[in-house]
């Protein structure tokens, strides 16, 4: 047997053939498909919320796919090169492990995972994807002591919660288009 494929036989058992006659056997090697599966991890450490299916992937520049909810695809692909890349999502980095230049061979298989890490916006301090004047309320909250959640609010990175923070915030939203 040849890896990466299934052989069948016709007319090759039990063969009897009488002098001078002739029998044929025919046997079939049919290749088999590989498996190309693509993984999806997502952190949102830093106040994300969206999940696999929030994300897409194309192979080799193709259609985008969906990523199913729990995270893996598994594509019956051709013996081949692949390469997996997926569109940017805003608020997110994406990293890539052996998702380039895969090959599978007949009945093989490759696993390509792509991770997408939240990332916080200077200035975001409530979370929300948005510097808006809303940051700036809560960092006025977290000040007066109404808030005790000071976690990305010292956005000038003096040590401080203060009103050098808010000042930063407004400026930041002043500077968006």
């Amino acid at each position: 047997a040849v890896a990466g494929y299934t052989a069948s036989y016709s007319n090759c058992a039990d063969l009897v053939i009488a002098s001078g006659g002739s029998a044929t056997c025919t046997i079939t090697n049919d290749d088999q498909p590989g498996t190309l599966t693509v993984q999806k991890v997502v952190v949102n450490d830093n106040g994300g919320a969206k999940t696999a299916t929030d994300f897409s992937f194309s192979v080799n520049g193709g259609a985008a796919s969906a990523f199913e909810a729990d995270g893996q695809n598994d594509l019956a692909v051709a013996a081949g090169a692949y390469t997996v890349t997926e569109p940017a999502v805003a608020g997110y980095t994406t990293s890539y492990s052996n998702c380039a230049g895969l090959v599978i061979p007949n009945g093989g298989s490759a696993t390509c995972t792509i991770t997408n890490t939240k990332v916080w916006a200077l200035g975001d301090v409530n979370k929300d994807d948005n510097v808006d004047l809303g940051d700036v309320v809560r960092t006025e909250r977290i000040i007066l002591g109404l808030d005790p959640t000071m976690e990305g609010a010292d956005v000038n990175d003096d040590g401080d919660v203060d009103m050098g923070d808010i000042v930063m915030i407004e400026l930041i939203v002043l500077q968006q288009p």
